[in-house]
């Protein structure tokens, strides 16, 4: 009798321990903290056409790939030869993985406010663009 309620006593313990352990992580995983990078399907291409300053626009193209590398593809719309310039390289978070920042590129805007389906281009110091033509910053995601 002693050892089946010797064996009783420590299957009550294992259960009781292994249903902690569970509520413990469950605890842990929603305490994580939540961010562009883990909470969306960021991977993808994303188009749209940026303001210009000079010409009608600026179809611009960023695809962001799973192996943390980028292709950028833009054409000036209404000037010149509508050749397409292509950057490619890496891309990295900032710290707060709210945002991409595209290596390789130093001369123009490198920094991309990730949403769900859509990045938004910021200023050059990372800001984000604010006025009549702020939505005209975003590229909608397409694949």
């Amino acid at each position: 009798m002693k050892k089946i309620v010797v064996v009783l006593s420590v299957a009550l313990m294992m259960v009781l321990g292994c249903n902690n352990r569970s509520q413990n992580s469950s605890k842990t995983s929603e305490n994580q903290k939540k961010t562009a990078k883990t909470e969306f399907n960021y991977h993808g291409k994303y188009l749209g056409i940026l303001p210009c300053a000079d010409c009608e626009g600026i179809e611009t193209e960023i695809e962001l790939k799973k192996d943390q590398t980028f292709i950028k593809k833009t054409k000036y719309l209404g000037k010149g030869d509508q050749k397409v310039f292509e950057v490619t390289g890496k891309y990295k978070w900032d710290d707060a993985q709210s945002m991409v920042i595209l290596e390789n590129i130093t001369d123009a805007p490198n920094k991309y406010y990730v949403t769900e389906g859509a990045i938004t281009q910021l200023d050059m110091d990372g800001n984000v663009i604010t006025g009549d033509n702020s939505m005209k910053y975003r590229l909608a995601k397409t694949l």
